[in-house]
């Protein structure tokens, strides 16, 4: 399997626009990589093997895949913001960006810790950092 195909969320790939979205995203991603490493993220990869790599079989994710995310999650983010769903003064730009940088930053610790709780916890902040700037239900 490759890097970015831990990424793909169900059932609709390119739909991020909601918390639910988000938060489902998050646990498809964390499931996909327990079940491909077992919690032992990793062959003998140290962290400082896979930075800045953007070989699908053994780094990041491809720029082309980066952007692709990126602009989907802006979309989303922006969508949120327009419903009322963000508050006013959410960056959609500044949270896609954020997300993006923690699930790469968790991938990489995760395969440097071999277990999948880096990814967990970068994930889960990130998305936290978005229901900042949620509007009470």
């Amino acid at each position: 399997m490759r890097s970015w195909e831990f990424f793909e969320p169900e059932p609709n790939p390119l739909r991020l626009d909601s918390l639910e979205s988000l938060e489902g995203w998050r646990d498809v991603v964390v499931r996909r990589l327990r079940e491909r490493y077992d919690d032992r993220v990793g062959e003998g990869t140290a962290a400082g093997e896979s930075v800045g790599r953007t070989d699908p079989e053994h780094g990041s994710l491809p720029d082309v895949s980066l952007r692709t995310w990126y602009f989907c999650l802006v979309a989303g983010l922006s969508g949120m913001r327009e419903r009322g769903e963000l508050r006013p003064e959410a960056d959609p730009a500044a949270l896609a960006t954020g997300i993006i940088a923690a699930v790469e930053g968790g991938l990489l610790l995760a395969r440097a810790a071999r277990s999948v709780r880096p990814m967990e916890l970068a994930f889960d902040m990130a998305l936290e950092h978005v229901r900042y700037f949620a509007e009470p239900a």
